[in-house]
């Protein structure tokens, strides 16, 4: 049996493999269509929360975006329990705070991980 040594070879088997894996099993023809337990990209924060509400929320400037964005923690476990918080970016200094990124989190530790 001949090893291949073709570096190219070797590159295009790898590529292909690749490009026929799945790479995401979630479909949405338009970012405006996704939404993560009924939070949307382009809605305003303030659809969902209370300034009261988002007051309490852990907020840190992010610095990856040049300090563009803002982000908020809200820590509150979804009704299902499927999440433990979810993330708020919105764009700094915007009266409206629409929202740019949405993400749920499920954490794990002695006190979350349920066995």
């Amino acid at each position: 049996m001949k090893i291949i040594n073709n570096k190219y070879t070797i590159q295009l088997v790898l590529s292909l493999l690749i490009s026929f894996l799945p790479i995401n099993s979630s479909y949405s023809k338009d970012i405006y269509d996704a939404d993560i337990y009924g939070y949307k990209v382009s809605e305003s924060l303030l659809h969902y929360f209370t300034i009261k509400e988002i007051q309490g929320m852990e907020k840190e400037v992010e610095g990856g975006t040049k300090n563009k964005f803002i982000r908020y923690e809200h820590l509150s476990r979804s009704k299902d329990g499927d999440y433990d918080g979810f993330t708020f970016i919105i764009r700094k200094d915007d009266p409206d705070m629409i929202l740019y990124s949405i993400s749920a989190g499920k954490f794990f530790g002695k006190n979350n991980l349920e066995i």
